[in-house]
């Protein structure tokens, strides 16, 4: 369920004239591993981390403070003063 919610949040931005990076569709990665292949959660936190550090913004969804990964990225972010929205209204709004 929080898999399609995320899905479903990344297709809202596309759709509010936005280019998306979603770490929800990252499972396609695993689709297409052969037996015996995989990525380490190292090489998954750094690749997320990378399309974070060129983000003009970052939108994060309900039930984010459950998350060790989205905490990082939260704090990333201010690292870097890129904005942190909770709620797309808001999203919308920075956005003019």
């Amino acid at each position: 369920m929080n898999m399609n919610r995320g899905m479903r949040a990344g297709l809202w931005v596309l759709k509010h004239g936005m280019s998306p990076f979603c770490p929800f569709f990252d499972y396609h990665f695993f689709l297409q591993l052969g037996e015996g292949e995989f990525l380490s959660v190292e090489q998954m936190k750094a690749y997320s981390m990378d399309w974070l550090e060129v983000s003009d913004a970052v939108l994060v969804l309900e039930g984010w403070e459950h998350s060790d990964g989205t905490k990082a990225e939260i704090l990333r972010a201010g690292e870097l003063d890129i904005p942190v929205f909770h709620t797309r209204v808001k999203l919308l709004e920075w956005m003019g």
